[in-house]
């Protein structure tokens, strides 16, 4: 978190941009503690062979992208971000251009993978930006502080879609009902060979 303290505004758009490109960075290069736990936890109770290969590889994959400073896949996401942002920090509006000018330098230093694609050219910008990207979710309170939180956003669980006609008056369990059957009928999709 940020608090604007008695410093030039030129100093603090630097102290914003290094954190961004750091927290991209780390979130990148990183999983969290309880996700990393939780593997190695599975990896010790499982006793399917194919499994405890995955589940191995995935922790192999961690181990490198920490030793050698790279990203954990090769999908690092479209940049979203959160910001808790107080009324009177001082640099509010310039904010989204700061964001962006992170994420540009981040593409490149990190490197993450340029996923940002125009939406009807689909031309892609090489840098991560472009109409809505990054994507920004804002929260203003008050006081002068800034809690931004950095989200890669992959989409590789979205590469499946569905659509369906639901019958009127099936309410909230019908909604629920195709939803998680399409989850289930997705998540087949992926293990299928070929």
């Amino acid at each position: 978190m940020f608090k604007a303290l008695i410093m030039g505004k030129d100093s603090l758009r630097g102290i914003v941009m290094e954190t961004i490109i750091k927290l991209l960075d780390f979130a990148s290069t990183n999983l969290p503690d309880d996700v990393e736990w939780v593997l190695r936890n599975s990896l010790e109770k499982e006793d399917k062979p194919i499994a405890r290969s995955q589940i191995s590889n995935m922790l192999k994959n961690l181990e490198i992208a920490r030793k050698k400073h790279v990203p954990l896949c090769q999908d690092t996401g479209i940049p979203m971000f959160h910001l808790t942002l107080g009324e009177n920090f001082p640099i509010k509006t310039e904010l989204p251009g700061i964001l962006a000018e992170s994420v540009r330098r981040a593409t490149i230093s990190i490197p993450l993978r340029p996923n940002a694609a125009h939406p009807l050219t689909r031309r892609n910008s090489n840098d991560d930006t472009g109409i809505r990207v990054p994507y920004i979710e804002w929260e203003v309170g008050e006081g002068d502080s800034l809690d931004i939180v950095a989200i890669p956003k992959g989409f590789g669980g979205e590469n499946n879609s569905k659509l369906g006609m639901l019958v009127p008056g099936v309410g909230v369990r019908g909604v629920k009902e195709f939803v998680l059957d399409s989850v289930i009928e997705a998540g087949e999709n992926h293990v299928r060979q070929p």
